[in-house]
């Protein structure tokens, strides 16, 4: 009996063993599982705020798209004004028809408010009137309500509209803007790394 005490107690003991064993391949298995999930639980943190940088980013670059369409838009919009308004005059100056070309020219100013506003002198039959050094009068009021006159060169008044429209300051403007952005899109860039 004492044998089959000692065969039982070996027994148990193997038993024991291999259940120890046995249950420190399920923790091994079990610690794994639980990383691998870590790992898994990390990546998808990292995915989603991967995909919430993307969608900030294209976001931000729709909006510059966005702002750059307009302002592009605008800035043709007073291309095209520019054009027609000096199509409106110069045409008919370039034509020989004067007077035509001061009515065109008195409309522009009025319309961009280069001067204020205000009539060229003129006659009693509408024509605008020259004095003898070939200048015409522009006649505004002043904030007192009483008249004011400026003599002008029609080249001089042509000149002054060109200035009116200044295309290197639209351009320089548009560098400008152009910079910001792009000093914007470095610090998001950084920002985000």
């Amino acid at each position: 009996m004492a044998i089959a005490g000692i065969e039982n107690l070996a027994t148990g003991f193997l038993q024991g063993l291999n259940a120890r064993k046995q249950q420190e391949r399920q923790d091994v298995i079990d610690q794994r599982e639980t990383e691998r999930f870590e790992m898994q639980k990390q990546q998808f943190t990292d995915q989603q705020a991967a995909n919430a940088l993307s969608m900030k980013t294209n976001q931000f670059q729709l909006n510059q798209e966005q702002a750059k369409a307009d302002r592009d838009k605008i800035l043709q919009e007073k291309e095209d004004n520019f054009r027609k308004q000096w199509e409106g005059f110069a045409r008919p100056f370039a034509m020989g028809n004067d007077q035509e070309g001061y009515n065109a020219l008195e409309k522009t100013y009025n319309d961009i408010g280069y001067m204020g506003k205000g009539a060229f002198r003129r006659d009693a039959k509408g024509n605008v009137l020259l004095d003898d050094k070939g200048n015409i009068t522009f006649l505004t009021y002043g904030a007192d309500g009483k008249p004011v006159s400026k003599s002008l060169n029609k080249d001089k008044m042509i000149e002054g509209f060109i200035n009116s429209y200044d295309p290197i300051k639209h351009w320089e403007h548009e560098q400008k803007t152009k910079a910001e952005i792009d000093k914007d899109n470095v610090s998001i860039i950084t920002k985000s790394n």
